[in-house]
C-alpha cells in the first residue's frame, strides 16, 4: 500500500509543479482558471475577497 501512495504523490507533486509553471500565463493574470465543477470555489473566493477588501481598506 506504501508504494501506492508514493507513486499517487509522486505524480501529483508532477502536477502540481506543471500547473505552478503555467500560472505564469496571461491567461492566468486575473485568477486562474476554474472548471464548471470549481465554480462553487470562485464564488467563494470572490466573497472572501470582499470581505477582506471591506475589512483591510484595500478598496481594489
Amino acid at each position: 500500500m506504501s508504494e501506492f501512495f508514493h507513486r499517487v504523490d509522486f505524480q501529483d507533486f508532477a502536477a502540481c509543479e506543471r500547473i505552478q509553471s503555467a500560472m505564469a500565463s496571461r491567461a492566468c493574470r486575473a485568477g486562474g482558471m476554474l472548471v464548471p465543477t470549481e465554480h462553487p470555489i470562485g464564488v467563494f473566493h470572490d466573497w472572501l475577497l470582499g470581505r477582506l477588501r471591506r475589512t483591510d481598506g484595500l478598496g481594489r
